[in-house]
């Protein structure tokens, strides 16, 4: 995407090269369910993704979960064997 000169709104480039406004999308997703989702999804063209790879909550409750699982299975195993 782009942005249109005289309105600044973000714009959307077609396979010939010519851009299509936001809101030219927006208005068409009224009655174009795959044109909204374009119009939906029109943020991930306006700015730079930006990744972060700290840890988060998930990730920690993921370990935990995965840890008591392990001894869990472990302590069956050693149990039956």
């Amino acid at each position: 995407m782009g942005s249109n000169s005289a309105a600044g709104s973000p714009t959307t480039r077609t396979s010939s090269g010519r851009s299509i406004p936001a809101g030219a999308l927006r208005t068409l997703g009224l009655v174009h369910r795959d044109t909204r989702e374009l119009a939906e999804m029109s943020f991930q063209f306006t700015a730079p993704f930006v990744l972060d790879s700290r840890p988060t909550p998930f990730d920690a409750a993921m370990r935990a979960t995965v840890g008591w699982w392990r001894a869990r299975t472990d302590a069956g195993n050693a149990v039956s064997a």
